[in-house]
């Protein structure tokens, strides 16, 4: 009974003190409008890229083939090389980054197929175009030159098949298998052809030979910030401010709010 009561009051404190709970809550929320709004200003540089496969030149891939070539591409496009790529395309400047690191963390990428975003933030506009255009184009340029080791790896192979080499159970003690040509002409070299795919499929970085790609959108200064987590710091300002109004409801006794006058009789 006693604990009944007990809830009953806080409840008529907490309700008979409302307008103490929303203004407090109010008034945490204007605070943490005014605290976004003291953030340093946050630019987003944006360079578009479109990356794709050309199904005329391959043959039809099933979504997870295709999903782990995508993977592939974006394994590159954020690898250290790619960055370190970038940093020697960005002209120097104090406020450029100097390491893989820091660059980065500046950066965001986004993908809408076949649309890829290469996305940085700076609080400088024109650094956050600079950088991003860096790094897309640095990005492109590894796709190219992977792409060159995929074909090379594609015309090796090709070279092999040609001459009729096909894997054949080794007669060796440890029984590795090994190449035999039925073609025995003595300008092609089955075990060079091979080592030659293996060291361009390496250098390909799993990058498909019918990949495709361009540079859709140059970054261009912004002319407006980007705001993010504004909304989130209101509403926490907002639920701090409710969290305190309702403890000093809860927390004050009746007696408590004003002191009451003595009346002379």
């Amino acid at each position: 009974m006693d604990q009944d009561l007990r809830i009953d009051d806080l409840y008529n404190r907490a309700l008979s003190r409302w307008t103490w709970i929303l203004g407090l809550a109010v008034l945490g929320a204007v605070l943490g409008w005014g605290v976004s709004r003291l953030r340093p200003p946050l630019y987003m540089g944006e360079a578009s890229a479109v990356i794709g496969i050309d199904y005329g030149r391959t043959q039809e891939m099933s979504d997870r083939a295709e999903r782990e070539a995508f993977l592939e591409v974006q394994s590159l496009v954020l690898s250290d090389a790619t960055f370190r790529a970038a940093l020697h395309q960005v002209p120097p400047d104090p406020i450029n980054p100097t390491s893989v690191t820091g660059y980065r963390s500046m950066v965001r990428l986004e993908r809408f197929d076949p649309k890829w975003d290469f996305q940085v933030f700076s609080s400088n506009r024109d650094q956050a175009a600079r950088l991003a255009n860096a790094w897309a184009q640095a990005a492109l340029d590894g796709l190219g030159e992977a792409q060159r080791h995929a074909l090379r790896a594609a015309d090796l192979q090709a070279q092999m098949f040609q001459a009729g080499c096909s894997l054949v159970p080794g007669t060796s003690p440890d029984l590795q298998p090994k190449w035999q040509c039925e073609n025995q002409d003595p300008s092609i070299s089955a075990e060079d052809a091979l080592s030659g795919v293996m060291k361009e499929a390496a250098l390909s970085r799993g990058i498909l030979p019918a990949l495709t790609f361009s540079l859709q959108d140059e970054a261009v200064p912004p002319e407006k910030s980007v705001i993010y987590g504004r909304g989130q710091v209101i509403l926490g300002g907002l639920i701090l401010g409710w969290i305190v109004g309702l403890s000093l409801a809860l927390a004050i006794g009746e007696g408590q709010i004003l002191p009451r006058r003595r009346h002379d009789g």
